[in-house]
């Protein structure tokens, strides 16, 4: 007796059978037992990946390696593949072969993350078991693809219950070489999603394995905060996620001598990076007050020279003025305090789209006379 499957596949080659408009709306539990009773459809389906790329008249050409009518197929196979698991091992042995290949057209690299990303939420731990040595290498140069980030995150935090430390070597090999890669302009922003994502999930379930590269990451915080970027803010942001994970160690970790240097700046234009840094030295003295009065005086004096160097930039103004209103409750020495209350309030009322900052600092002036 033929299931409902069998039956729409007799008599049809694969083409005519993915051709047909209804196969998009067969993805339930007959279709996955339909396809591990047949796994040389399933083997047949996966081909549509194999490609050459030709580039001409900047159009991307792609070439199959087996004759089909429609360059519908590989997106019908995803949606398909990308909903119903019914891997066996070599037919994950081929996907992961497939990374290999030179040159993947973006549109494949698209297709391939979705299949990809339902492997992992069913049997991470037995792909990892059929790769290469060479994959991570593979992978890795897709992680500028903001497609492939899900699944680059899914190799490392399993989104099983089962097997959470299993093979954490090769996991933490590959997490290594993702932080690395979060200097580098154009891993960077890939990076630093993936880190984010580690540090923000809240799944129970995974919890286990999620603390051990938690963990991993604080050790780098020297790393994070010595490159932090001065005109891009990827690695600002992993840095303030930490202040909610590690509030301990960043106080022990962080420079803020490194921080002030990385603000000082010729440039037209005050960057998201240095932002991000003014951000992260309000969280650190939120945490951490600064008492010696060398380190209080460099401070100030760059953030003054800052509103009078981008007196245009609302947003470097914002922050300073509560990174200053801060280290004045802080028991700023008086003497700096008797210099910085009359230094703004006489500089930010020149400028009328400061004044709600004047108004701050006058405001707190009277509430300390």
């Amino acid at each position: 007796m033929l299931n409902a499957y069998e039956e729409f596949y007799e008599n049809k080659q694969l083409e005519e059978f993915l051709d047909d408009d209804s196969i998009l709306q067969m993805k339930d539990g007959g279709f996955q037992q339909f396809l591990q009773q047949n796994p040389k459809i399933l083997s047949d389906m996966l081909l549509y990946f194999r490609t050459d790329e030709f580039e001409t008249d900047h159009r991307i050409l792609i070439k199959y390696e087996i004759e089909i009518k429609s360059k519908r197929f590989p997106f019908v196979v995803s949606e398909l593949l990308g909903q119903t698991y019914a891997f066996q091992e070599d037919h994950l042995s081929y996907f992961a072969n497939l990374f290999a290949i030179p040159n993947l057209p973006a549109i494949i690299v698209g297709h391939l993350s979705k299949i990809l990303l339902n492997i992992l939420k069913n049997e991470p731990l037995k792909f990892w078991n059929v790769l290469t040595e060479e994959f991570s290498q593979h992978i890795l140069l897709y992680l500028s693809d903001p497609c492939m980030w899900d699944s680059i995150y899914s190799l490392i935090i399993f989104q099983v219950n089962d097997n959470q430390l299993e093979i954490i070597n090769n996991r933490q090999e590959l997490f290594n070489k993702i932080l690395v890669r979060i200097t580098d302009h154009r891993y960077s922003e890939g990076a630093s999603y993936i880190l984010q994502q580690i540090l923000q999930t809240n799944q129970e379930q995974i919890q286990e394995q999620k603390q051990y590269f938690i963990n991993k990451i604080i050790i780098n915080i020297p790393f994070l905060v010595q490159n932090q970027s001065q005109n891009q803010n990827t690695i600002g942001q992993v840095i303030l996620k930490l202040f909610i994970k590690a509030q301990e160690e960043l106080k022990q970790n962080i420079s803020i001598l490194v921080l002030l240097e990385q603000l000082k700046t010729d440039d037209q234009i005050f960057g998201s990076g240095r932002l991000i840094t003014l951000e992260i030295i309000e969280q650190y003295l939120i945490l951490n007050p600064i008492t010696e009065l060398f380190i209080q005086s460099q401070l100030i004096n760059i953030l003054l020279k800052l509103i009078t160097q981008y007196e245009n930039n609302n947003r470097m103004h914002q922050l300073i003025t509560r990174i200053l209103l801060l280290l004045i409750k802080q028991q700023l020495d008086q003497t700096l305090i008797d210099a910085i209350i009359p230094y703004l309030i006489n500089l930010l009322d020149k400028k009328l789209p400061y004044r709600g900052y004047s108004n701050k600092m006058h405001n707190y002036r009277d509430s300390i006379i």
